[in-house]
């Protein structure tokens, strides 16, 4: 039977099986038997964990009973959260759910106790050795764990190497019934004696739990304080067999490098924190479910599947409050990240009229979701004002979504029973509000509110350049299919992306996202903070192994797009073509290349910015309104050191591209283009005028004064122009994006 060295898995391809038995309490041991299986998920093999369920000692038992079902479900959620693939790479399946074969459990019986019989050294080791009640040839549970395995068919079994008396007894039975299959074991993990074995008695001296905070680990540690030696010795093996392999999620916010035993404690510390955010909520009991109700447009619009997990995440965030019953209704796709926004309406009790409280869920990836919480920690809950929607709750995971509630703004925003809350684009509803209203609004949003937390904390600095923060929303500058990566040797000066024959690139990143499913991943180079985008699709495995969220690597690939090409392959895609470097919206209506002039603002050196954190992602759609309040939701893309005016300009590009372009047909939208570019008018005279009105809102000497002491004219306005151009990324309508081409175009002739 193979022994695995550390950290890694069988390189053989195949169907792997995991028997284990489910767990309330998770050690790190358990940690470590899911990296193994991860390594083999990520390599492209299939992962079956069988859960066994049977309880032979009092099988009518009904507490018991009821004790292992759940015990079952929490432990089926976290293997999932944590592993993050689903069916069909992951199956993870309970005995109970494999049709039972009476005398295939009866012919195997007969075969183990034929083993014992004739002295078979792995039987009787298991058997006698360790006298463990389940492992009696008088009874069934054995027969039953091999009938669930045979029926599965799994190309070999692995396990932890502490196990290896289970292992080696399974095998013999296996080989007796003709089922032979290739056994692995892994080495496991060692507790803080630095001693495993089957038998070893657990206690608060040697086992640190998942569910241990970070007061009860440092406790244990110290318990090791006369040991230097085995404390540095544990600390090393804790890093090589749990860390270092987990998955790069699992790890978010937590510093790759860690120089100092301390720094290695630390990050024990928040490692484990961020596993225990995975650990799914208790199932809830029968009086205390809570009634979910759906709109009819917003259940039609879900899948039965994702239904039930906004229900089951839903129900674990609402459960113990006051009320008793809650409606959902979609507001919002939650951008890029995949996720789902839903306001809900609290109520009562199930027959009430009358609203209790008006919230937002989010669902979404559950490595976005634990973000948003920490920005919300460390940015909004020390200083908050009444416009940012507090987290009430964030707990909840089911497999690799989880939930975050937010509380309404000033806990009411005054919405009746029939109201909703709407992005903030329905302040520009015909003849709902008045102008100068509006520019009331947003004033108060911005000097209020985003100043209050946000900007006032900031520091006051001439900028070289914006385009080393503006990269990171803007498209790629490359995007390259790799053919090589390898660790970037210490002391390695950062170079510059270095462009060879074939549109070869070699070039140093530091890695700020991996998604090894599906083969991708994003850095930005060392020296210049360029944006690259890589395709892994053609790395092995071991290439594979060194790409890490804060790695420093040397990627050499072909080119496959460029920031410009990206750029002129979209703009054609919306009906824009270049002509003798111009871009073309219609015959005899053309304007400079707005790509080549973004460039050069991005370049330029801006004096006296604030910088500070942002919100980062302050899209219409994350500035809800209702009853004349506002509520600022979504903290996951919050930033430390940006120019404030960033958020400023963000808003601006997206409300008045959105507004403008819903409210025009295509030919009103050419009528635009038209005006913008050339100050002539073709068509409606009042759309026009509408027009100007709401770009004079956002003129830059428009805003209010603590916007505008945020920075210069120039630099608003090229951020506006940046941030409209960067839109053309997103999944917008036709006629939006070419407003935002026109839009971008006007501002860049703005900056002087």
């Amino acid at each position: 039977m193979p022994i695995l060295e550390t950290p890694h898995a069988p390189d053989a391809p195949g169907t792997y099986l995991l028997h284990c038995r489910p767990q309330v309490v998770f050690h790190l041991g358990h940690l470590r038997m899911l990296n193994v299986l991860y390594q083999l998920l990520t390599n492209g093999n299939t992962v079956i964990i069988l859960l066994i369920t049977y309880d032979e000692h009092d099988p009518n038992n009904r507490t018991m009973k009821r004790r292992l079902a759940e015990d079952t479900e929490l432990t089926k959620e976290f293997y999932k959260a944590y592993l993050g693939f689903s069916h069909p790479n992951l199956r993870i399946v309970t005995t109970a759910e494999i049709p039972s074969d009476e005398a295939a459990i009866r012919r195997i019986q007969k075969n183990y106790a034929a083993l014992y019989a004739e002295g078979n050294s792995a039987v009787r080791y298991l058997v006698d050795k360790h006298a463990r009640p389940w492992s009696s040839p008088n009874i069934l549970f054995v027969p039953k764990c091999i009938q669930a395995i045979e029926a599965l068919a799994p190309d070999a079994l692995i396990a932890g190497a502490k196990h290896r008396p289970i292992a080696d007894c399974f095998d013999a039975i296996l080989e007796r019934e003709g089922r032979g299959t290739t056994s692995y074991l892994f080495d496991h993990f060692y507790d803080l004696s630095m001693a495993t074995a089957m038998d070893h008695v657990r206690s608060v001296q040697n086992y640190i739990d998942v569910s241990d905070h970070e007061d009860l680990v440092l406790h244990k540690l110290n318990l090791l304080s006369e040991q230097v030696d085995r404390r540095s010795t544990w600390v090393s093996h804790f890093f090589d067999m749990i860390f270092v392999p987990a998955p790069e999620r699992i790890k978010t916010g937590i510093p790759a490098v860690h120089s100092y035993e301390s720094a290695r404690v630390l990050a024990l510390t928040k490692f484990l924190a961020n596993v225990r955010h995975l650990i799914p909520y208790a199932p809830a009991e029968k009086d205390q479910v809570v009634d979910i109700n759906w709109s009819d447009a917003m259940f039609r619009q879900l899948g039965p599947e994702e239904q039930s997990d906004v229900e089951r995440i839903a129900t674990s965030l609402y459960v113990g409050q006051t009320y008793r019953s809650i409606a959902i209704h979609k507001i919002m796709k939650g951008g890029k990240s995949g996720s789902r926004v839903f306001g809900v309406r609290e109520f009562e009790d199930e027959n009430a009229a009358r609203i209790a409280n008006v919230s937002v869920l989010k669902v979404g990836p559950a490595e976005h979701i634990l973000a948003e919480r920490r920005n919300y920690q460390r940015f909004i809950e020390p200083r908050r004002t009444g416009a940012f929607m507090a987290v009430r709750s964030s707990d909840a995971i089911i497999g690799n979504q989880a939930g975050i509630v937010y509380d309404d703004a000033g806990r009411f925003l005054g919405i009746e029973p029939t109201g909703q809350l709407e992005p903030l684009t329905a302040l520009f509803t015909p003849g709902l509000l008045g102008l100068e209203r509006i520019r009331e609004v947003l004033d108060d949003l911005y000097s209020r509110h985003l100043h209050e937390v946000l900007y006032k904390h900031g520091v006051r600095r001439d900028v070289a350049q914006i385009r080393r923060p503006l990269n990171e929303f803007l498209p790629a500058d490359f995007r390259v299919l790799v053919g090589t990566v390898d660790r970037r040797p210490v002391g390695e000066h950062p170079s510059a992306p270095v462009l060879g024959s074939d549109d070869v690139l070699r070039v140093g990143i530091r890695v700020t996202e991996t998604d090894l499913v599906r083969s991708f991943c994003r850095g930005y180079t060392l020296s210049t903070h360029q944006k690259i985008d890589l395709d892994l699709s053609e790395l092995g495995e071991r290439q594979l192994n060194v790409i890490a969220v804060d790695a420093e690597l040397v990627v050499t690939g072909v080119v496959q797009e460029t920031r410009d090409s990206w750029f002129r392959r979209t703009l054609g895609e919306i009906g824009l073509n270049y002509a003798d470097g111009k871009l073309v919206f219609s015959p005899g209506n053309a304007i400079e290349d707005p790509v080549a002039r973004l460039d050069r603002v991005l370049d330029r050196e801006y004096r006296n910015v604030v910088m500070s954190a942002i919100h980062g992602d302050l899209h219409a759609g994350n500035v809800l309104w209702g009853s004349e309040k506002y509520g600022i939701i979504d903290y996951g893309k919050m930033r430390q050191d940006w120019p404030a005016l960033y958020d400023a300009a963000f808003l601006a590009a997206d409300v008045q591209s959105a507004v403008t372009a819903g409210r025009l047909s295509l030919a009103g939208v050419h009528a635009v283009e038209q005006l913008l570019a050339f100050g002539t008018q073709k068509g409606d005279v009042l759309v026009a005028d509408d027009l100007q009105s709401i770009l004079d809102l956002f003129q830059y000497e428009n805003q209010c004064v603590e916007v505008r002491d945020l920075g210069p004219r120039d630099l608003y306005y090229a951020l506006v122009a940046a941030v409209l151009l960067g839109r053309l990324k997103f999944d917008l309508p036709r006629q939006e994006k070419r407003m935002s081409v026109a839009l971008a175009d006007w501002f860049l002739r703005r900056v002087a």
